[in-house]
């Protein structure tokens, strides 16, 4: 992945709400300023928490990750768009101690600075080049086509394997299980002929 492209990285679950909303909505990291994330820099770096109905955070691999929520997935915007660098963000917006937590959080993680770019307004989906999906983050397969409104129509088999991830993570959480959720394939049983 090269410098020229710019990505933000999300869950198949996630993406169905952005979907909805029409728009990638800010997030914030309490005191920091809401801001909605972007990089230059591969999926190595990607970390997706999973919180447990202890308040436990579980930092899910890539591979756990894409069974848990249906996939991970990559919105591409156009890189001259959002030139806000983690050195702006620092500068005008945060609070030292916090921007020194994000470098250390990010730097720990592998990424570099200079390749995040950050938006303090919420991203309309129309802004959005391409959508691609992956199980492993390294094959990334293209899942969306632009529709007539302006959106992104979603592929059938796709959405419908995102929505049975997000029926079964329901499911978890309203019988308190997510503390304890597996994340490893179910053993296979030996088939009998």
């Amino acid at each position: 992945m090269g410098p020229n492209r710019l990505w933000h990285y999300t869950t198949g679950i996630q993406l169905l709400d952005i979907i909805a909303d029409g728009r990638i909505v800010r997030f914030t990291l309490d005191p920091a300023p809401p801001v909605v994330w972007f990089t230059t820099h591969g999926p190595s770096t990607v970390r997706v928490p999973l919180i447990g109905s202890d308040g436990t955070v579980h930092i899910l691999t890539f591979e756990e990750a894409a069974r848990v929520f249906g996939a991970l997935v990559r919105l591409e915007v156009p890189i001259g768009r959002f030139p806000h660098t983690v050195a702006d963000h620092r500068r005008l917006a945060l609070d030292p101690q916090i921007a020194d937590m994000l470098d250390k959080v990010g730097k720990d993680n592998g990424t570099d600075p200079t390749q995040r770019r950050v938006s303090y307004h919420d991203v309309p989906i129309a802004e959005v080049l391409s959508i691609e999906a992956s199980d492993d983050g390294l094959t990334w397969v293209e899942v969306g086509t632009r529709n007539g409104g302006g959106g992104f129509q979603l592929e059938s088999g796709f959405e419908a394997r995102i929505l049975k991830a997000k029926s079964r993570l329901a499911i978890r959480e309203a019988t308190d299980d997510v503390g304890s959720f597996e994340t490893r394939p179910p053993a296979r049983r030996p088939t009998r002929h």
